[in-house]
């Protein structure tokens, strides 16, 4: 899976609102369709990103491999 898809299933996993989901992760709303967009999610938001998905994604699924 590439970043975009990943960030998808871990919006869709936590049940959260774009939005909301955003704010949990510490970001604009704007961030995560930009990310979305660019289909790469920075290294420094990937633990917290995974974390929300409520055990759908895990951080090392992003690649390059997180560290």
């Amino acid at each position: 899976m590439n970043h975009s898809e990943l960030l998808r299933k871990s919006i869709e996993s936590s049940e959260l609102r774009v939005q909301d989901f955003a704010k949990a992760v510490g970001v604009a709303r704007q961030t995560i369709y930009k990310w979305e967009k660019k289909g790469e999610i920075p290294e420094r938001w990937r633990l917290r990103v995974a974390s929300l998905s409520n055990g759908a994604i895990e951080a090392s699924e992003f690649t390059p491999v997180f560290k």
